[in-house]
């Protein structure tokens, strides 16, 4: 098992496309190698090398360290199938898009489309992230599809926009558009949520630690329910500062759209 250390050698002041890291097969790979692997960097093909310095060690997983990152770091953990990839610093958009696998830790916030149509796998944010996490990207009719994302921070907008499957956790605020087209998976979110969310929604669970301004009227009000099935997410509700975590107040809906989804809202 190896351990790979990319720490950068020069000012990174300009996008760098980090998306091929994931052909790279950490147990095979020698020094060598990489130094010569391409990436690239202000639109130009480069070697790995002549941006990081690099450093291999033996370990008791396969895992790929980088630090002193920024938000010109583009696509890392993109189309990520396997080991670890642990981030130190910011990064830009499409951290762990298309994801399949393995899992990527973030320490710190990223820009917009964190893991969008992700796939599998695990994604953890330490900080904030922007919009569109676990959405569709360009030209993609349904987002994630699998996968567990979980943000410590705060989140833009269109969380969850036409996601497919998969489990999103949110300990800070969300903004607008949350879970709008929702098509399955669950939503959990601890902190405050924006306005108009699960439009058009079909299936699927947005569940609220605290009551939102408004419920529209196409969610249809279904009372105060101990939902024994989510045991499961017991402990985690509970981590996440939901103080009863099994009572909520039902909503299904979107009813305009014959969607079956529900909002559950902690009865705290």
């Amino acid at each position: 098992m190896n351990k790979i250390q990319l720490t950068p050698r020069i000012v990174i002041d300009s996008d760098l496309n980090l998306e091929e890291l994931s052909n790279i097969d950490i147990s095979k790979f020698n020094k060598s190698k990489l130094e010569t692997f391409r990436i690239k960097f202000r639109n130009k093909t480069c070697f790995l090398g002549n941006i990081f310095k690099i450093n291999i060690e033996k370990d008791c997983v396969n895992k790929i360290i980088i630090k002193k990152s920024n938000h010109f770091f583009q696509n890392l953990g993109f189309k990520w199938g396997s080991d670890l990839l642990e981030v130190f610093g910011n990064v830009g958009s499409f951290f762990g898009a298309n994801m399949t696998g393995g899992k990527v830790v973030l320490h710190g916030s990223c820009n917009n489309f964190l893991g969008s149509n992700m796939e599998g796998g695990e994604i953890i944010v330490k900080k904030n992230a922007g919009n569109f996490v676990g959405s569709s990207s360009f030209g993609n009719l349904v987002g994630m599809t699998n996968g567990k994302i979980s943000i410590h921070g705060n989140v833009g907008n269109f969380l969850a926009y036409k996601m497919r499957r998969g489990l999103i956790m949110i300990k800070g605020n969300v903004g607008d558009n949350c879970a709008n087209f929702l098509i399955a998976g669950t939503i959990i979110i601890s902190g405050n949520i924006g306005n108009d969310f699960c439009l058009g929604m079909k299936r699927g669970s947005l569940v609220l630690n605290k009551k939102p301004k408004i419920i529209l009227i196409r969610f249809k009000d279904c009372g105060i329910h101990e939902l024994n099935y989510y045991k499961i997410f017991s402990p985690l509700l509970k981590n996440l500062g939901f103080k009863k975590a099994l009572v909520f107040k039902k909503f299904i809906g979107d009813r305009t759209n014959s969607g079956l989804g529900e909002i559950l809202i902690s009865e705290n």
